[in-house]
């Protein structure tokens, strides 16, 4: 078997580069990027690709409603959902959330976020117990890699004042 096509949706460009360069090196997966809803909603119509991982706080829409529209146009496509909001529940939309095969918050470290990929295309959940902060393996915190692993991305202020 080949290695699993991932669709990264990442407004922060070199986030999306760090992401795809350790997926890569991993040996596992091939990352193609989209840096919008629009982008990944085209992308996943003319590409095959056996995950998705959505970033909520896109420019031109929520990461909510790229989930929800992989969903209803790709219905097999695992979709991990990766946001700096991941433990500030007020903020996300919880019945969107529920559709999403895996959950990971900014900062992460890659191998979190590599484990939670292989384990949603292996037909695990990585959510269990919900969103929030302990709510599995995938929860953004305990991980014993070194911290120039540690993903940040733009969106992760100090305050977590932007918007999702």
């Amino acid at each position: 078997m080949g290695a699993a096509r991932i669709l990264l949706v990442e407004d922060d460009a070199a986030l999306a580069r760090m992401i795809k360069v350790n997926m890569e090196r991993a040996g596992e997966f091939a990352v193609a990027s989209a840096a919008t809803g629009r982008e990944a909603l085209e992308r996943a119509d003319a590409e095959a690709f056996d995950l998705a991982i959505v970033d909520i706080g896109l420019p031109d829409m929520s990461g909510t409603v790229v989930l929800e529209r992989l969903k209803a146009s790709h219905p097999g496509l695992p979709v991990v959902v990766c946001s700096v909001f991941y433990d500030r529940q007020a903020l996300i939309d919880q019945e969107a959330m529920r559709r999403a095969d895996g959950l990971i918050g900014k900062p992460f470290e890659h191998d979190q976020l590599i484990a939670t990929v292989k384990s949603v295309l292996a037909g695990g959940r990585r959510k269990p117990g919900g969103i929030g902060p302990g709510s599995g393996d995938a929860s953004p915190t305990g991980s014993s890699a070194p911290p120039t692993d540690r993903c940040h991305g733009g969106d992760a202020s100090p305050t977590g004042a932007s918007a999702p």
